[in-house]
């Protein structure tokens, strides 16, 4: 991580119909992160998203959930990062996965997409995976389409551990902004859900 701004982008899609599903856990894990701050996230019709700006530890940072749609993420992104000038190796993506457990993280500081289209469309916009992800998992669909599980809604039984998802992902990421990526990565590592 390097430079004193930091963006947190929060992938999903936009619209009432997709904010319960799969697919937007990284949105409501940093819209809930600027409700818990106080920031106000506004919409930025030249960066295509909605963006919130405060102070954490000593830091700028920026909060950012792409209004494009999942495909598209990284114009978004990409726009915010040149706009703010804000360093690749300071950009930190949520997203769902579905190649890990349910309730599950990774924290990787660079990687391949592994199958989303929201990363891989951040990676051929910044023309570099080199840039932080946290992965949270949400679940292995076993029978079916898979673009139909991930834009399905978490069952009642799953939707009870939401806030525990989403404030051990704020517990991660307050690491990550602190700088502190080794300590972040090992929070993500060893969270798992009991039941």
């Amino acid at each position: 991580m390097s430079g004193d701004k930091l963006l947190i982008v929060g992938l999903g899609n936009p619209g009432v119909a997709y904010e319960a599903t799969r697919h937007n856990i990284g949105h409501a894990i940093v819209r809930a992160l600027a409700k818990d701050q106080g920031w106000n996230l506004k919409k930025d019709p030249h960066i295509k998203g909605e963006m919130a700006i405060g102070i954490k530890n000593q830091k700028e940072v920026y909060l950012l959930f792409p209004t494009t749609f999942m495909n598209n993420s990284g114009l978004a992104v990409e726009r915010a990062m040149q706009m703010y000038q804000i360093d690749v190796g300071s950009i930190l993506v949520v997203a769902d996965d579905v190649y890990i457990p349910f309730g599950e993280f990774r924290l990787k500081e660079k990687g391949s997409p592994g199958g989303h289209n929201g990363l891989k469309s951040v990676v051929d916009h910044l023309l570099t995976p080199d840039f932080h992800r946290l992965k949270i998992g949400v679940g292995v669909p076993y029978l079916g389409n898979l673009e139909e599980f991930v834009l399905g809604q978490f069952t009642e039984k799953e939707f009870i551990h939401m806030p525990e998802i989403i404030n051990q992902a704020h517990a991660v990421i307050d690491f990550w902004i602190k700088g502190d990526v080794g300590k972040a990565k090992e929070i993500a590592s060893s969270t798992s859900l009991n039941s």
